[in-house]
């Protein structure tokens, strides 16, 4: 069914099938494209949402593409609806009004990087990759930084190996930070200006580790283990703005609609909890 909100006193929806509950819609009104995936035979698997510059971005996978959707949440007009095949587990980066779109590719070596200027472009424009072809890619993340001026790409591959990429806010990767080689099945990025953070979960026990590196890609501080139950689920981290802190949030191993999330602040710069 489609309901309309109109803000009225007794009936705030109206409905295309009226009952007692909802009035029935007006026939002239106003269906728009609104910033949701459509109902679709595959299923969404992964989704992602960005926003600058007064517009929004969300970018979904279906099957072995990624949807990438970008309106305007006022009106829910469309900017720009395109699919990326052989594109999965999509990300979605405001810097300023630009949009950046990452994914892996469809054959898995790659992290394959796009753009968006609402301003300038009338379809995603392809940048060079973040990370080229190598060893199968295990799990990925991608953050702005803190000062807003580009983003960081956490890679790991099965080899195993891990890398910390900073972008630029032209679209250049500069010199990657080298993480450790431990088996990860998950891993989250997030910076504090002095420092980038990585949080990963071990293959063998499904535990957390973080580990903080200066910008000149020097160990800081870990492995610390950061939560004593095991986890499955992608992690997420977030720096505060002052850049003292981070939280981080994980969800524990359970039973089905059982789990729990744990979260927990740790000092950027010491690893301590807060």
């Amino acid at each position: 069914d489609l309901f309309e909100y109109v803000n009225q006193t007794q009936f705030d929806w109206h409905s295309t099938e009226p009952s007692s509950l909802t009035p029935r819609a007006q026939t002239f009104s106003g269906l728009r494209d609104i910033g949701r995936p459509p109902l679709q035979s595959a299923s969404v698997t992964r989704l992602d949402c960005a926003a600058g510059g007064g517009l929004v971005c969300l970018v979904y996978q279906t099957g072995t593409s990624t949807v990438v959707h970008i309106f305007d949440p006022v009106t829910d007009g469309t900017v720009l609806l395109q699919t990326k095949t052989s594109l999965i587990k999509p990300r979605a980066i405001a810097v300023g009004s630009v949009f950046w779109i990452l994914g892996v590719s469809g054959a898995g070596t790659e992290i394959e990087l796009y753009s968006y200027d609402p301003a300038t472009d009338v379809a995603l424009q392809t940048e060079t990759d973040v990370s080229g072809a190598g060893a199968a890619i295990t799990c990925y993340d991608a953050t702005l930084n803190i000062a807003a001026n580009g983003f960081w790409v956490a890679v790991h591959r099965a080899t195993p190996t891990t890398q910390l990429i900073p972008v630029n806010s032209s679209g250049v990767a500069g010199t990657p930070i080298t993480g450790p080689v431990t088996a990860f099945t998950h891993v989250a990025v997030c910076d504090t200006s002095t420092r980038a953070h990585l949080l990963a979960v071990k293959t063998a026990d499904s535990l957390e580790q973080l580990f903080s590196y200066t910008l000149a890609g020097a160990l800081a501080n870990g492995p610390t283990s950061v939560f004593i139950a095991a986890h499955i689920r992608q992690p997420g981290m977030i720096a505060r703005i002052n850049g003292s802190d981070v939280a981080i949030l994980a969800e524990v191993t359970d039973t089905p609609e059982r789990n729990a999330i744990n979260g927990q602040f740790v000092g950027a710069t010491t690893h301590v909890g807060l």
